[in-house]
């Protein structure tokens, strides 16, 4: 019997070294690249908020310092959730707040804002005007 399966490791290994080899793709030229070094505090506490442009920090404050953030625009209605104290928010619908809710299940639909920041990517979603309501765990 082992006679027989003697030849089988061989057979894969003649099998797997035929492969063809891959084309080579010439690199990207490179482009001009900018390093910035910033202090974000012992034990990263401070959030920063950098203008590309310049290479310069333009605000800074505590990152446990705020909780939610508005949107300020005369038509905008987004709410930002503070992703670095990992706060998470769950939609538990329209229900009568002055009522008790069953909280079974509510962890698994739990949401987070997006880490690229876009409006259209936070826990809220599009719920404004809708009616529901939002449990907000504060990390």
């Amino acid at each position: 019997m082992s006679a027989r399966l003697f030849p089988i490791p061989f057979v894969a290994l003649l099998l797997t070294g035929c492969l063809r080899e891959e084309l080579p793709v010439d690199p990207s030229p490179r482009g001009e690249a900018m390093q910035l070094q910033v202090c974000m505090g012992p034990g990263y506490q401070d959030q920063l908020w950098i203008d590309l442009g310049t290479g310069t920090v333009v605000a800074t404050n505590p990152k446990g310092a705020w909780d939610l953030a508005f949107d300020s625009k005369p038509d905008g209605w987004h709410i930002w959730l503070n992703g670095s104290k990992l706060m998470t928010a769950w939609n538990v619908g329209a229900v009568d707040i002055t009522q008790p809710t069953d909280t079974t299940g509510m962890h698994d639909a739990r949401r987070i804002d997006a880490p690229s920041g876009h409006p259209d990517s936070t826990a809220f979603g599009n719920a404004w005007g809708s009616g529901d309501v939002f449990v907000v765990d504060l990390g």
